[in-house]
């Protein structure tokens, strides 16, 4: 898992410490922002399955942690905060789709295609002031 990988490798690392809690914040963020079934195949597979990846290609299990949690930050930052990186008419991070459409191929997680609910973004258009 994730959380045994991270304790394997964090443990005394203070810049690696930092990273887990921006990483940590932008799963939040992610969750405040599109909902928890949107990002969570993104959170539970695609980046577990990686670190697991990463873990057991790596000599001795080290897997440059520091190293790891920059480039996931820095991807998901992308996916997060550049439109172009979204679905177009959704403005939710395409990775976010891909990995749900991908873990459900997989049969890792269930959920329908369709729950991607787009709520009112406040613009305040619709009013008559």
């Amino acid at each position: 898992s994730v959380a045994g990988i991270l304790r394997r490798n964090v443990q005394g690392n203070a810049k690696a410490m930092e990273l887990v809690r921006k990483l940590l914040t932008l799963e939040s963020k992610a969750v405040q922002w599109y909902g928890t079934k949107i990002p969570i195949a993104y959170f539970r597979c695609d980046l577990c399955t990686r670190m697991e990846q990463r873990e057991a290609d790596a000599p001795d299990g080290a897997i440059g942690i520091v190293d790891v949690l920059q480039s996931e930050i820095k991807t998901l930052e992308s996916a997060m905060y550049t439109l172009s990186e979204q679905v177009e008419g959704l403005m939710v991070p395409k990775m976010f789709i891909d990995a749900r459409d991908a873990a459900m191929a997989m049969g890792r997680i269930e959920c329908e295609s369709n729950d991607i609910v787009m709520l009112d973004d406040d613009d305040d258009d619709d009013d008559d002031d």
